[in-house]
């Protein structure tokens, strides 16, 4: 194991992000230790995660420090578009598309699915 000392975050607890159409607020941050490889090698190196409220739907999940702020700008997966994540009553069928419920059988399985989503659903005709 390496005595070298731990790489430092960026971004403080309580932190706001705004740039990129984001507003999220940093609420905990944590390293995560990963197994890379180098030339056929493992070794390990610790990641830096944080876990981030958006403050426009307020979801909250982890993202990892690389994506967040160097190079991707990623925001929150609920309300990014496409949406990567479900939130009922965020971005469900049922809350984005309410026009579409009525062809479920059963009005709840419209939160299930996001408008988006890959899945074959099958319909119901309302008539």
């Amino acid at each position: 194991m390496s005595n070298r000392p731990l790489p430092k975050f960026k971004l403080e607890i309580d932190d706001m992000v705004t740039s990129y159409d984001r507003n999220m607020k940093i609420i905990d941050r944590e390293y995560r230790l990963k197994t890379a490889y180098k030339n056929g090698k493992p070794y390990n190196h610790n990641e830096k995660w944080y876990r981030y409220k958006c403050l426009k739907c307020g979801n909250t999940d982890w993202v990892i420090e690389d994506a967040f702020i160097c190079h991707q700008h990623v925001g929150c997966n609920a309300c990014c578009h496409p949406p990567k994540k479900l939130v009922p009553g965020i971005n469900d069928i049922a809350t984005i598309a309410p026009w579409m419920v009525k062809y479920f059988g059963n009005s709840e399985d419209a939160t299930k699915y996001m408008k988006t989503t890959k899945q074959v659903i099958e319909f119901v005709c309302p008539d």
